[in-house]
């Protein structure tokens, strides 16, 4: 493979490096997201519901602010009782202080895999989904396109 010597070697270091760099969070973010749609259909297909109770609740202050409940349940199998902070939407926050007694759906094989029922764990409007995806399919579409044209004319 020939490699061209007009690009320097410490540059084309940096650029594999912040290629790199910038690789890591899409696939966790893909990895996680992916994750989240699993445990989703397996609990609407599979899931059992039993009666919880809200123990704790939870803020994570930032620009979009995130919501968590911890619940305490039992599941109908009598085994013991499973405490799981769940993510949910602002308006199920609001409406479900602590104490406040919630249905919650769970995987008899794997209980601990749980979520409140009606939560709909993609708290994603499709406009947001645009926003946060175009330029990640821009930016893959560049990264692939420039890995090839640097390959082809020699670069790497």
């Amino acid at each position: 493979m020939r490699i061209n010597q007009s690009i320097p070697k410490p540059l084309r270091i940096m650029s594999i490096i912040f290629l790199s760099l910038w690789a890591i969070p899409v696939i966790w973010i893909t990895v996680e997201g992916i994750g989240l749609w699993v445990n989703h259909i397996r609990l609407s297909q599979f899931g059992d519901m039993t009666h919880g109770v809200v123990v704790d609740t939870r803020i994570i202050p930032r620009r979009n602010p995130r919501f968590f409940l911890t619940c305490k349940y039992s599941p109908n199998n009598g085994t013991e009782a499973f405490i799981q902070e769940i993510e949910v939407s602002e308006t199920i926050f609001e409406k479900t202080p602590t104490g406040t007694s919630v249905l919650v759906r769970y995987l008899p094989s794997d209980p601990e895999i749980s979520n409140i029922d009606d939560n709909n764990p993609f708290n994603i409007t499709g406009l947001n989904l645009l926003i946060v995806m175009s330029p990640m399919v821009l930016l893959t579409g560049l990264l692939i396109g420039g890995v090839y044209l640097s390959r082809r004319r020699g670069w790497l």
